[in-house]
C-alpha cells in the first residue's frame, strides 16, 4: 500500500490486470517445460517477475526470478517444482492482495 499511497481502488485495478495475465503466463510456462523449451520458460519467468515486482510480492518474484534464471541457463532439471512453488505462492499474493483491496490488512 506503501508504494500505491493507500489507493486501494488502483490496487483492485492492477490486481485485476495480474489476476488476467498470470494465468496465462503460468500456461506458457508449463508448455515450455512440456516442451523442454528453456526460452518460453525464460520469457514467462521474466514476465512474472516485473509483474510481481510491481505488487511488491517478493517470494513469488524470488520464484519467478528463479525460473527465468533456469530458462536462460537451460537447467530446467528443477523447474518443474519451482513452477509448482509459485503457483502455491501466486495462491497466497492474490488472497492476501484481496485482503489489502478490502481493507482488511496493513
Amino acid at each position: 500500500m506503501d508504494r500505491l499511497e493507500g489507493d486501494r481502488a488502483l490496487l483492485s485495478e492492477l490486481l485485476g490486470f495480474f489476476r488476467r495475465d498470470y494465468p496465462g503466463q503460468i500456461r506458457a510456462a508449463r508448455e515450455a517445460l512440456g516442451r523442454a523449451e528453456a526460452e518460453g520458460l525464460e520469457r514467462a519467468g521474466h514476465a512474472l517477475k516485473g509483474t510481481l515486482a510491481n505488487l511488491s510480492a517478493t517470494v513469488a518474484c524470488r520464484l519467478a526470478a528463479r525460473l527465468e534464471e533456469m530458462g536462460r541457463s537451460r537447467n530446467l532439471a528443477h523447474a518443474d517444482s519451482t513452477l509448482a512453488e509459485l503457483e502455491q505462492e501466486l495462491s497466497r499474493v492474490t488472497a492476501s492482495l484481496d485482503l489489502l483491496c478490502e481493507g482488511g490488512a496493513h
